[in-house]
């Protein structure tokens, strides 16, 4: 079983396309809230596994 959407990463591609994902739905549940998106200047992932973050650091 999976326990969460993008676990584990396991390269450059794979971490892109989760912090795509995260930001997409950043701005949806903004949208949702106050009814506009805000710029997203900056976003930070957290690895879930220690192996993880050794890789793609």
């Amino acid at each position: 079983m999976q326990l969460y959407r993008f676990s584990p990463i396991k390269n450059e591609k794979e971490l892109r396309e989760a912090v795509v994902y995260v930001a997409n739905k950043t701005s949806d549940l903004a949208e949702k809230i106050i009814g506009e998106t805000l710029p997203i200047n900056s976003l930070t992932i957290f690895a879930h596994y220690p192996d993880v973050f050794e890789k793609l650091s």
